[in-house]
């Protein structure tokens, strides 16, 4: 089956065009970077991006190629293979980045309840209580409305005098707010439409034109009470939109979980001699050196939904494997640094101090040079090596899967830092202390060091999951353990308990 277009794989209407886009108030130089590839259908380099901002009309080149340097071009959803930079088509944040663009209508259509509105009153005929019901529910009654055309709207929709505590407890019973009282020393004055007669509030004589604006101000407010309610969904549409979010997410999640996923570790990136393919179903590791190896693993990579690795983009381009439509995971950082511990320096991040501080595994890769010596050694010992590397890889994966981030460790201090390869098709730690609280209030966790690829539930216990109520979110959940409170980034591995 051919691959699709780019724009077609995000459910857009049509190719997306940068001079439709460059004014939009959301088109920064990053996400006017990402409508060039889409629109390009194909990965570019910035100098290529840069041409087409000056054919856009967007800037010259030279500016606009200083620009997009500026905005950090490397990170997701864009990555770079080689000299050029491509979309990752499954990151959640470049779908909503196009639907706030305009460029990918809503997923469903938005289910609207039709009221039945009565008429509008008019300057000619008297208002009645369920005019008043409709403009004043739920506002204040503050400078916006005098208290004269406030009473004068009262009066006219009762169509008789009345007292002032009445015409106080009417508007009290719709409005949030309101400036009346009792004693209103304005309507003792000449002039005024109304007026107070034997102790009650009555519509003065030659009131007309006054009568006319409230009935007028009393439409106008309608109008806008319509249009707002228009904007907003009723508890009944909010239900049935929870309903379908919820269907959605467990159909979704129900076909990532189904998805084959693989790891893949190579030597050297740019021209492979030697390769290690971990099968995340089977939970196997194989190896492959040598040409005619290596054109087997092609097969092998064919029967993947789901491909990870370092800088696993490279990998495949040096196999002259097409990923076509499959979801790739970038294990290696998207960031150069991040700050960790107070006063100190930050933190260089590399894979394998990712890996390491995440799975607490001291020596993932082996020494520097490890996987050179390995090669110059023979296959065998390349295979072993690329095979150690592979399996810490699957820790680091299956520890980002489950904290949607890696960790990261300096002196007593710890940090998460997010990562972009976990999905619904695995649940995270907080869904399954959610769970584990509805349910048997137990989960069953891998703690410390990750566990070996070959018996991953190893060493696993049982912790319970204590709730403190804090107003917010059904309270926070933590771990216990026999040893006491558990830190949640201490987890390498979680199931529910039957």
């Amino acid at each position: 089956m051919a691959t699709r277009e780019w724009w077609e794989r995000l459910g857009l209407r049509e190719r997306p065009r940068l001079e439709a886009v460059k004014d939009h108030r959301e088109a920064k130089t990053f996400a006017l970077l990402i409508v060039a590839l889409l629109e390009r259908g194909a990965p570019m380099t910035l100098e290529e991006v840069a041409e087409r901002f000056e054919e856009a009309g967007i800037a010259d080149r030279k500016k606009a190629r200083r620009s997009l340097g500026r905005s950090r071009p490397e990170r997701p959803p864009i990555h770079r293979v080689g000299e050029q930079l491509t979309l990752d088509l499954h990151d959640r944040e470049l779908d909503l980045l196009v639907f706030t663009l305009g460029l990918r209508p809503p997923r469903r259509p938005r289910l609207r309840l039709v009221p039945s509105h009565g008429s509008l009153p008019t300057p000619d005929a008297p208002l009645t209580p369920e005019h008043l019901d409709e403009a004043w529910k739920g506002i204040p009654l503050g400078s916006a409305w005098s208290r004269r055309r406030v009473v004068l709207a009262v009066l006219d929709a009762l169509g008789r005098a009345a007292t002032p505590e009445e015409v106080i407890a009417f508007v009290e019973a719709r409005a949030d707010s309101h400036r009346l009282k009792v004693d209103q020393e304005g309507f003792r004055r000449r002039g005024s439409p109304v007026r107070e007669v034997d102790g009650q509030w009555v519509v003065a004589e030659g009131a007309e034109e006054a009568l006319a604006r409230a009935r007028a101000a009393v439409a106008e407010r309608i109008e806008v009470a319509r249009r707002t309610a228009g904007a907003r969904r009723s508890p009944a549409e909010s239900r049935a939109a929870e309903r379908a979010w919820k269907r959605d997410a467990a159909a979704e999640a129900k076909r990532l979980a189904a998805l084959h996923r693989g790891l893949l570790a190579t030597y050297p990136t740019d021209a492979p001699r030697a390769a290690a393919l971990v099968d995340l179903r089977a939970r196997t590791v194989e190896t492959f050196a040598g040409e005619a190896a290596l054109e087997a693993l092609l097969g092998r990579l064919e029967a993947l939904d789901v491909m990870g690795g370092v800088h696993v983009r490279d990998q495949l381009a040096a196999l002259g494997f097409d990923e076509g439509e499959r979801r790739l995971a970038e294990l290696h950082p998207t960031q150069k640094t991040v700050s960790v511990a107070p006063g100190r320096a930050p933190v260089k991040l590399s894979t394998g101090r990712l890996v390491r501080d995440s799975c607490l595994l001291p020596n993932p890769f082996g020494k520097k040079g490890a996987l050179a010596a390995a090669a110059e050694q023979g296959p065998d010992a390349l295979g072993r090596r690329l095979q150690a590397a592979a399996k810490a890889l699957a820790a680091f994966y299956a520890y980002g899967r489950l904290h949607g981030a890696a960790r990261v460790l300096q002196a007593d201090w710890a940090i998460a830092v997010p990562v972009g390869w976990w999905d619904a098709g695995s649940p995270r730690l907080y869904e399954l202390k959610k769970r584990a609280a509805e349910g048997s209030g137990e989960l069953e966790v891998v703690l410390g060091m990750a566990p070996p690829f070959e018996t991953p539930w190893a060493g696993a216990e049982r912790v319970r999951v204590r709730t403190t109520p804090t107003g917010r979110y059904g309270g926070e959940r933590s771990l216990v353990g026999r040893r006491g409170p558990i830190d949640d980034m201490d987890v390498q591995r979680a199931r529910l308990v039957d």
